[in-house]
């Protein structure tokens, strides 16, 4: 970001601001992107004045609402439209983060990201976009658009070469079809995301359901795991073998060894291979 998009910024919240009947959220949505890049600006301070009175209800209907946006995005929308979606969330995200509400409107951000990485080829067109973002100017540690755009990054990591000619890996694994990974194109991927998300493990889907996700992603030391993440009984299987995942505060995990795996997740059971 420039001097230029700073100064942007800054004539849209004054032109907002000499609006006696501007809307608070219209008001912390600008301020909260101004604040991003420039945190200590002399308009943020008669803005949070105009933006404290937000009510919880209003910050997490809109919230909904963006994200919803975000949900009915199809592939064959035109990437503007899939871009305004996404944008519309992510000024939500900047202005939670800066009126320090940002537990208002997380449940609304990872649904969208979890729809991300779910259909990543309607994104596709935004991963670079995504990454330069995340490189230059990233979202703080604690705005949930951070994981929004990691999302986003991912989403040309997400088809894998495959027997239905590209299709997302989740959607082969769906279907019943064979699904073969090979770990080692998988870990290039992986450690690519990574370049830019320094902070975030890059996250490949395989597999999700009513309140958990089971991705090949990677781990602290950079090695390649399957993680489990939410509540559901499961039982994981490599050639024939249970294997018993370990628990941690990100879910439930297991090494990434290959093999043929079956994972039974409650009434669902996926099956695929874990090639070296």
């Amino acid at each position: 970001m420039s001097a230029r998009d700073i100064e942007q910024l800054r004539e849209q919240l004054r032109e907002v601001l000499r609006e006696e009947r501007a809307e608070a959220l219209e008001i912390a949505a600008i301020a909260g992107l101004l604040g991003r890049l420039s945190p200590g600006d002399a308009l943020l301070g008669p803005a949070r004045a105009r933006a404290e009175g937000i009510a919880s209800e209003r910050l997490q209907a809109a919230a909904e609402a963006a994200a919803d946006g975000v949900l009915e995005v199809d592939e064959d929308d035109e990437p503007g439209e899939s871009w305004d979606r996404l944008s519309a969330l992510d000024e939500l995200s900047a202005a939670a983060t800066w009126l320090d509400r940002q537990g208002e409107i997380e449940e609304s951000i990872g649904a969208a990201a979890r729809s991300i990485r779910a259909f990543p080829e309607c994104w596709r067109a935004h991963s670079r976009t995504a990454s330069a973002l995340l490189r230059r100017q990233p979202p703080s540690a604690e705005d949930p658009a951070r994981a929004l755009w990691g999302a986003v990054e991912a989403s040309r990591w997400e088809l894998a070469g495959g027997p239905s000619g590209g299709a997302p890996i989740a959607a082969v694994i769906a279907l019943g079809l064979p699904a073969v990974i090979p770990l080692a194109s998988s870990r290039q991927q992986l450690l690519a995301a990574a370049d830019a998300l320094p902070e975030e493990a890059p996250w490949r889907a395989l597999a999700s359901g009513e309140g958990w996700d089971l991705a090949l992603t990677r781990s602290e030391r950079g090695e390649a795991i399957l993680l489990l993440d939410g509540e559901v009984d499961a039982r994981f299987e490599r050639d024939g073998q249970e294997v018993a995942p370990r628990r941690l505060p990100e879910g439930r995990v297991c090494d990434a060894t290959p093999g043929q795996w079956r994972v039974q997740l409650g009434d669902r059971e996926l099956a695929f291979e874990l090639q070296p």
